[in-house]
Parts: C-alpha cells; structure tokens; sequence
C-alpha cells in the first residue's frame, strides 16, 4: 500500500524548468559554479535553458577568456535523496563562431569528472550519462572551445535532466513478506 501511494505521489510531481534569465548564470572566465545553484531536481523531465557569447583565441583552443562577456555558463544543481539521474542530454542551437569552434559541456561532483563532452554545433547530444547518478550536489559548465581563428562566438544551450525514484529491489518485498509470514507463525506457536 506504502509502495502505491509513493508512485502516485511520484507521478504527481512536477519538473522543475529554469531559464537563464536577467541574472546570469554565472562563470565567465573561471568556473565559479558555488556561486548560483538552480536547486533541487523534481522527479521527472527537467529543463535549463541558457545562452553563451564571447570571444575566442587563435591556436589556443579556449574561449572562455572573455571578461565582461558571458562566456561560461557554471551553476549547481541537487539530486535529491532516493533520487537518480537516469538521463540527460544537452541541445545547442543558433550557433556562430570562428573556424573550430566547438560548444562543451561538464557534469562533475566533489571528487570526479563524470562527463566532460565536446558537443556538436545545432545538433542534440545522445544521452550523456551511461550509468545513473545518485543523490548529491553536481556541478554543470557550458563554455566554448577549440577554435582555430580568433572572433567573437555565441550559442544557444538547453540541458533535459531526467530523474527518477530509487526503485526498491523486488527481493525487498518478497524479504518483507516471508519475515512477516515467520513472524506470523512463531506468534500462534505460542
């Protein structure tokens, strides 16, 4: 009974969608992701939506050195406990830039660079996560990168996070029920 009232409450949540608005997220030159946290995920679809424009460097493959231009995007978000990431995949539109340039993208936690993926210009990635993510604090960069010649750059970027419930091992309840059945026959035993 707990089991179905939890997947109705599930089923009744709603996703969080947040669009990067006049704050910015923040980031240009340095990642500086502590700085803004868009929150905690809901389960089910979630969607961020930001934009990116800067200026890149000849031969040295960044363009993320622009000051005063917004040209990273690095903010947090929370996977709540009992919660995965089951999915997510990151669209870029409306791209201009200099010979080479690629949109990039990195997901990490505390301790490791879980996805760290150059992007295809206008296109929508596969799904960049190839395990599931557990609860905990990731932060997500957007920036630009690789390009040959010198000049200014801009893109359009949209993230879908999908996030699902800890599914309980069918072991558990079958576990639950054999100890319920023991405790039932030890108690008219006596």
């Amino acid at each position: 009974m707990v089991f179905c009232l939890s997947l109705i409450l599930a089923g009744n949540a709603q996703a969080i969608y947040i669009t990067e608005g006049m704050n910015d997220f923040p980031g240009s030159v340095s990642f500086a992701a502590s700085a803004f946290t868009v929150g905690s995920l809901e389960i089910g679809a979630n969607t961020i939506t930001g934009s990116l424009s800067g200026e890149c460097l000849a031969d040295t493959y960044n363009c993320n050195m622009s000051v005063g231009t917004d040209s990273q995007d690095s903010f947090l978000l929370e996977v709540g406990s009992g919660a995965l990431i089951d999915s997510l995949f990151v669209t870029t539109s409306n791209v201009e830039g200099p010979t080479g340039f690629n949109p990039s993208f990195s997901l990490r936690d505390a301790s490791t660079d879980h996805i760290s993926a150059s992007l295809i210009a206008d296109a929508s990635s596969g799904n960049l996560v190839d395990a599931f993510l557990g609860p905990g604090i990731y932060s997500i960069s957007m920036f630009g990168e690789q390009a040959d010649d010198s000049g200014p750059y801009s893109l359009n970027w949209s993230i879908d996070v999908n996030t699902s419930v800890v599914p309980i091992p069918a072991a558990m309840w079958l576990f639950a029920t054999g100890m319920l059945a023991l405790f039932g026959l030890s108690r008219r035993k006596t």
